[in-house]
């Protein structure tokens, strides 16, 4: 993998003269978008994913490009005044440079999912599917079944905490959860090789001390072994 998708060059959107830095498309973006796009008739990543390819109509995708940059630029925005996407809206639609702003805007969300996601022919798509399979190494898998096993072998490899995880994207933990597994199951093949590793060791003998017992020593030991004898009997 290399690093530069393990960790991309941060994407930055000029906007009233600032620099607003925009997060990767996170864990945790997704799960803001499964809530914020959510329709009861469909998924809500599935439909943002819609709406970005137009299927929507050319209004409701430049509400939602805004709404996903906001999403994505929060502390920036929010640092020159800009605390919530409708003053972004509004902003965008006074202005005489609307169709260029939004065209910038697109092209940022383009970058980031790129940058967030594995490369794939058509737009990333996330709930199960050859997706998730590509990311767990198991078939029939879907997401709501195992990122629970995933954060786990996170956490067993380095006691990642749940909010650093869900900061991650699908494209740093494909790879890496591969490596993770790899890594694990070389650490259970030398375990295997330990266990089963015949050590011989000599058992060490006990010294007794040597000692020299009279006949007047026997005779006594005799006496007081019949005595507990006659002891013992039951009358």
């Amino acid at each position: 993998m290399k690093l530069s998708e393990l960790s991309p060059f941060p994407t930055f959107l000029k906007w009233e003269g600032a620099q607003i830095q925009l997060k990767p498309f996170s864990l945790r973006a997704i799960t803001w978008a499964e809530r914020f796009f959510f329709r009861p008739e469909t998924d809500g990543f599935d439909r943002m994913n819609r709406i970005l390819g137009n299927h929507e109509g050319q209004d409701v995708l430049f509400n939602s490009l805004i709404d996903i940059v906001y999403y994505l630029g929060f502390e920036g925005f929010d640092k020159i005044g800009f605390d919530s996407p409708d003053k972004i809206k509004a902003k965008v639609a006074e202005s005489d440079k609307k169709m260029q702003i939004l065209e910038e805007f697109k092209e940022k969300v383009e970058q980031i999912i790129s940058d967030s996601f594995p490369k794939q022919p058509k737009r990333p798509e996330f709930k199960g599917g050859k997706r998730f399979e590509e990311i767990t190494k198991g078939a029939g898998s879907t997401a709501q079944d195992n990122w629970d096993q995933i954060y786990v072998e996170f956490f067993r490899s380095g006691g990642m905490s749940i909010d650093d995880f869900m900061e991650l994207t699908v494209k740093q933990i494909g790879p890496l959860i591969s490596e993770i597994q790899h890594k694990r199951t070389e650490e259970l093949h030398i375990l295997s090789d330990l266990i089963h590793k015949k050590i011989s060791i000599k058992k060490p003998r006990r010294q007794l001390p040597h000692v020299d017992f009279t006949e007047e020593d026997v005779t006594t030991f005799e006496k007081m072994h019949a005595k507990l004898v006659e002891q013992s009997r039951i009358h």
